[in-house]
């Protein structure tokens, strides 16, 4: 992946990451299996609005983008 830094690559887990141009945050990108039904997976990326109440330092969490059941892009 260009321009993104590896910080694991695993076969059951791959976190990179980058910061971006002219502005303090940075953006993640993280693959991995998750052992559970589907259905929590989903509901729990579905309710990014709440992760800032059970999620310690998070500040603010929002749904920038929703591209599919499985894609959404996210500000935390």
């Amino acid at each position: 992946m260009p321009n993104w830094i590896r910080h694991t690559d695993k076969p059951e887990k791959k976190i990179y990451y980058r910061h971006e141009e002219g502005v303090k945050s940075m953006s993640l990108y993280i693959e991995g299996v998750i052992d559970a039904p589907l259905m929590n997976l989903l509901l729990v990326l579905a309710e990014v609005e709440l992760f800032k109440t059970f999620i310690p330092m998070i500040k603010e969490s929002r749904m920038e983008g929703d591209y599919s059941h499985l894609r959404k892009m996210a500000y935390f």
